[in-house]
Order: structure tokens, then C-alpha cells, then sequence
């Protein structure tokens, strides 16, 4: 709210008021990486110069590559509020310990 109004900032300051997808996007990504390097007791380590888009491209590809190797450990949660399991059309599902995998 503070910097919703257009001449609420300096003439002279570098940035812009209006908040647009890319700023969004830019700060979604470094938070992502951000919470990745805490969760592992590391530090994030980026380029101070160059364009905002290619300053984390390594970051990125570093993440992307040990997520591929090692998996999230996200992947393995199933509980029945965030995940909804189909059974197949013969009623069985082929999930072990879900509800559907006998038929009931």
C-alpha cells in the first residue's frame, strides 16, 4: 500500500513502482532456492553482475540436477487429503494400502 501510488517514489530512485509477472517470477525463484540451500545447511552462491534471468541459471541447473538424481521428498507423500486415487475400471486400484486396492 505504501508504494501503490505513482508519485509515492523518489524521481531519482532506480526502480519502478508497478509490480509486474517477471518480478513475481524473479522472486518466486529465488525463494525457492533460497528455502532448497536452507534445507540443506548450504549456501546459494550467485553471480553479482549480468542479467537477472542468467544470474541463477547454475543455481538452477545444480537443482534440477540433484532432484533428478535423488528425487523430492515430496514425491512419496500420499495422504487421502491431497491425493485422490482412482481405481481402475475393474475396481481394483494397484496402490498397495489404498482404500480402492480391494475393491471396496
Amino acid at each position: 500500500m505504501a508504494l501503490a501510488g505513482p508519485d509515492c517514489l523518489p524521481p531519482d530512485w532506480k526502480f519502478k513502482g508497478p509490480l509486474k509477472g517477471d518480478h513475481v517470477q524473479s522472486g518466486f525463484m529465488i525463494l525457492s532456492l533460497l528455502e532448497d540451500h536452507r534445507e540443506r545447511t548450504t549456501t546459494l552462491i550467485v553471480p553479482h553482475t549480468g542479467e537477472q534471468a542468467d544470474r541463477f541459471m547454475e543455481a538452477i541447473k545444480a537443482r534440477n540436477a540433484r532432484i533428478k538424481l535423488y528425487g523430492q521428498k515430496e514425491v512419496a507423500h500420499r495422504c487421502k487429503k491431497c491425493t485422490c486415487i482412482y481405481a481402475a475400471k475393474d475396481g481394483k486400484c494397484e496402490y498397495p494400502g489404498c482404500d480402492a486396492a480391494n475393491g471396496s
